[in-house]
Order: C-alpha cells, then structure tokens, then sequence
C-alpha cells in the first residue's frame, strides 16, 4: 500500500520532470511494480496539475483512473488533454507499440533521481549522513550491489516520517531494524548489517533457526527462544518480507535485543 508520503513525492516528481502541459503531449512510465501503478492512479490525491492520468492495465475501471491499451491510443489519437500514462507492462497487453514510439518515455532512473532527491530532502534533521551510510550498508549486505530504485524509495519515505522511522523501516533495504536513540550511531548499521547476514544470508546451506541464532551468543534464553519461534514461522518467506516480519516485533530490534547480545561480534566480510 502506498503512504501518503510516497503518494505525494512521485507527483512532485512527475510535476518537476513533465513540466507544463501542452496540448496533445503524452508522457508514459513504465518502471513502477504493478502493484504502486494501478493503486497510484486509483487514489484521488495523486494529481500532476494539468495532465490527465491513468493506468493502463487487463480491464478499465474508470472509478479508479483505468484504462485498457485501445483507451491509451484513443487518448493519443485525440491530442486534447496532456496524458501521462502509468502502464503496467505485466498486463497493458498489445497495441501500446505506437505509444511508446511516439511518446515520451519517463525512465527509471529519471524518476527516481528526482523522487530519491526529494524524500532525502525530507529526511528527520541529524539524519542524512545516518540514512547515506545505510544505504551503502544495504548494498553490502546479500550482494545488493544494486538495489532496487523503488525499495530505496520506499526506504525513504517511510524514514521521513521521524527518527524513529529511520531505523524501524531498514528492513525495506535489507538490514535487521534498530531502535533509535535520540540521535542516529552510525555504528548501529554494522549491527544491523551483520545480523541480517547471520540471520538472512544469502549464500551458501542455510543452518536451521536454531543453529543461526546460537551463533549470536544471546544470554537470555527467552529472548532465543522468541527469536527461534520468529523465524521458523518466517523460514518459507523471501529474505526482505522475513526481516520486514521481524520488524514488527519491538524486542528484536538492535539496542533492545542487544541488551541480551553483549559481546562484540567478530566482523564478517560482506560482499
């Protein structure tokens, strides 16, 4: 589900890089998951100021701003309105070859330069070197060489809302959730780095939860066993909805689980 946040940085975004309609223009994206496409264009909040918008998808629902591929070239074809088509390439089907010939194409990497720009620009004070480094952390850990523009996105909406949101939501770029302080530490992230890789990793025979969690040497054996319960409940689902699951969960974050985690663990290389 999109947050009001994310909602209303991808219109400024869209607001900055069409800049001012004209009539007949059309402009089309194509790199948003399918998912954040239709519900984008189904919300009334989401508004680029004189451009008509609409997802193309399977089947139109026009309460909800949907349209078929036939509609999309019917908008072409009429060149009243300025359109900015959001297309979800898994369903818009035939017939989108002469719109994407003939209009322009809002890439990947140009909508979230701008998007990415904006959300850091709303970063919490005292956080934009915290939220820089763990980006790069994420990058490390799992070989998340690259990692996906819409997670980092969507990483940094949810970290604009309060420091607290910039640990809690560093799960959506890989890494073990960390409760804040009243400043960000930097050395949180080598933490949070190491546990998502000694719980998470992503190479090699993955041990059972019991093996992985002897590992971090944790002297309380209810918090072990929490923590084993966790992840045998989590074991089948793909490593970033696992430690999305974790995160839920208060008293497995760094600084609340390392009150039971007091040695120093050796570094490990990642990546």
């Amino acid at each position: 589900m999109l947050s009001e946040k994310a909602i209303a940085l991808l219109a400024r975004a869209f607001i900055q890089l069409l800049g001012k309609p004209a009539s007949g223009s059309m402009a089309y994206v194509r790199c948003l998951p399918p998912d954040a496409t239709r519900a984008l264009a189904a919300v009334p909040s989401f508004k680029v100021p004189g451009w008509q918008t609409a997802a193309v998808v399977e089947t139109a629902e026009p309460e909800k701003r949907w349209i078929t591929a036939d509609q999309a070239v019917a908008w072409r074809n009429d060149k009243r309105e300025a359109a900015l088509l959001l297309i979800d390439a898994t369903a818009a089907g035939p017939g989108m070859d002469g719109i994407y010939s003939a209009a322009r194409e809002i890439g990947e990497r140009e909508l979230f330069d701008v998007a990415h720009r904006l959300a850091h620009d709303a970063l919490p004070y005292g956080c934009k070197l915290f939220v820089k480094k763990a980006l790069t952390k994420a990058r490390q850990v799992g070989h998340q060489r690259h990692l996906a523009p819409w997670r980092v996105f969507t990483y940094l909406c949810r970290a604009t809302h309060s420091l607290d949101a910039v640990g809690t939501a560093l799960p959506e770029i890989g890494l073990w959730p960390v409760a804040m302080s009243d400043r960000p530490n930097e050395k949180d992230l080598d933490k949070a780095a190491l546990l998502a890789d000694k719980i998470f990793p992503t190479q090699g025979a993955r041990l059972t939860p019991e093996q992985r969690v002897s590992a971090l040497n944790l002297n309380d054996p209810e918090a072990e066993r929490q923590l084993i319960q966790r992840l045998r409940a989590t074991e089948r689902l793909p490593r970033l909805e696992a430690l999305a699951d974790l995160a839920r969960e208060s008293d497995f974050w760094i600084n609340r689980l390392s009150s039971v985690w007091p040695k120093t663990p050796k570094p490990c290389r990642l990546g």
